[in-house]
């Protein structure tokens, strides 16, 4: 008969196992999905981290509007994200929530979003789509192909179920998850932002193993993650397995500094100006950096 305490040992030892394979990526099952075969991307081959405009451009123009979307482009954004969700009735809109639905009647109806994207300056606008409700991946998928989006469109959401959905919906579409998933704003309370912020540096850890599994199980082609998130670690393992990493969102001129040190591939902002600033200093040193290099292996 064994005694108690190496049972328990050997339940432990189970235990552990047990969550390491359920965390490991293992080989991927039938049901799991895959990324298309020419995902859609903002950031080509030897180009720049690409700035993208935080529902449009807030910082000159409402967000969510085709006033927005227009100040982004024409500020020099390389592309545009925005927010879809359900409304009573079963229409989508372009609005951040119910919420602001409710508070205005001045929204953008998903077939008028479908005009603004096909038709010049935006018609070669890369998007990125950021679900907020489950429910309307038909009617996405609709719109993918009503305005020829496929190509250039990036589909992100919090909600796995939402990502399969889509799947089936539209296969040839490109999906990026996003983290971290909150189901309740953490800036609610004062204790739920100390919580949060208590929590961070066990989740910042975590994030590698969290993102690879999820970009192995649901076929992501992109992850979108909040900056506060983003690690070397994470960068490496994304950039190892040809991932995009699009950080979200990123208004201060430092924090962009450590985003493109790190090599991200996408910078979302609400001012895309600022952004592009950065951007442009940060190339300048890079420029000066490789030429001082070269001078000194001449001398050499």
């Amino acid at each position: 008969m064994r005694r108690p305490g190496v049972y328990v040992a050997e339940m432990a030892s189970t235990v552990t196992q047990r969550r390491r394979k359920r965390l490991s990526a293992g080989p991927r099952p039938w049901h799991h999905l895959r990324a298309p075969e020419a995902p859609a991307r903002f950031r080509g081959p030897g180009q720049p981290t690409a700035v993208v405009g935080h529902m449009g451009a807030p910082a000159v123009a409402p967000p969510n509007s085709p006033e927005g979307f227009l100040a982004a482009h024409r500020l020099g954004a390389d592309g545009i994200e925005l927010d879809l969700v359900a409304v009573r009735g079963g229409s989508v809109v372009v609005a951040h929530d119910e919420g602001v639905v409710a508070a205005t009647t001045d929204v953008l109806p998903l077939d008028e979003l479908e005009n603004l994207l096909a038709s010049p300056p935006l018609s070669a606008t890369p998007v990125l789509l950021d679900v907020k409700s489950g429910g309307i991946e038909r009617a996405i998928a609709a719109a993918l192909t009503g305005a020829r989006l496929t190509p250039r469109a990036i589909i992100s959401t919090t909600d796995p179920r939402v990502l399969r959905a889509l799947r089936f919906a539209s296969p040839g579409a490109t999906r990026s998850q996003t983290f971290p998933r909150s189901r309740r704003d953490p800036q609610r309370s004062t204790f739920s932002r100390r919580f949060a912020e208590l929590r961070r540096p066990f989740t910042r850890a975590l994030m590698p193993l969290i993102v690879r599994r999820a970009v192995h199980r649901h076929g992501l082609a992109a992850v979108t993650v909040n900056h506060q998130l983003v690690t070397p670690a994470l960068a490496k393992m994304l950039r190892e397995r040809g991932v995009e990493l699009i950080v979200w969102t990123v208004d201060d001129h430092d924090e962009a500094r450590r985003m493109l040190d790190l090599d991200v591939d996408v910078i979302i902002t609400n001012d895309p100006a600022a952004i592009l600033q950065a951007r442009s200093e940060h190339l300048a040193r890079e420029h000066g950096a490789h030429a001082s290099t070269a001078a000194s292996a001449d001398r050499t």
